[in-house]
């Protein structure tokens, strides 16, 4: 099973001998995907995405007392789940004012920083009216951010313990705010001091 939107992969097609079962990044299609494989029937397939419950910390939508609203994906980071959160993110938003709560994505080795700088660059093009990095890598991130972005106000904190702190004199209604990082940087207890 490979991902059909990821341009690297689908220059594969063709070139592996392997029957290749193509998937949208959407988790649902992905479900769908792997069931068909194994022969379940469509019946059973779609019952079990109905009653399907949702794991808190991954792509969990929260409306604040504020009425601001929350995408928490805090459970976990890395380059392309960032992008793709990234790109669900902007059309949940909308024109709304957009702020984002983003950790170091861990284990990344030789590449670190150039996959912090890259997923930085996206997010410049996004419009964000703030971004909050929290850790030591996402350093880099922010770099890019000020350099590509007209306006964004940054904030870097060593741990999730000073973002309240910037984050919440900014909630209010039409605030949309995406929070994700690696599971060890500890943004879900910024989420849990929110709700």
């Amino acid at each position: 099973m490979l991902n059909g939107e990821d341009s690297r992969l689908k220059s594969l097609e063709g070139k592996i001998k392997a029957r290749i079962v193509w998937f949208r990044g959407e988790n649902s299609d992905t479900a769908r995907s792997v069931a068909k494989i194994f022969g379940v029937a469509e019946n059973d397939i779609e019952s079990g995405l109905k009653n399907y419950i949702h794991p808190k910390h991954r792509l969990e939508m929260i409306k604040l007392k504020s009425g601001a609203v929350v995408l928490d994906d805090s459970y976990n980071s890395n380059p392309e789940a960032l992008l793709a959160t990234l790109k669900k993110f902007n059309v949940l938003a909308g024109k709304n004012t957009k702020i984002a709560v983003l950790g170091d994505m861990k284990e990344l080795g030789k590449i670190e920083e150039s996959e912090h700088r890259r997923a930085g660059r996206e997010i410049a093009k996004s419009g964000f009216d703030a971004v909050i990095g929290v850790g030591s890598l996402v350093k880099f991130l922010l770099d890019e951010v000020v350099k590509n972005s007209k306006g964004t106000k940054t904030f870097l904190f060593p741990t999730e313990e000073g973002v309240i702190s910037a984050l919440k004199p900014l909630l209010n209604k039409r605030v949309y705010v995406l929070i994700k990082g690696s599971r060890s940087v500890g943004l879900d207890k910024v989420v849990s001091r929110l709700v």
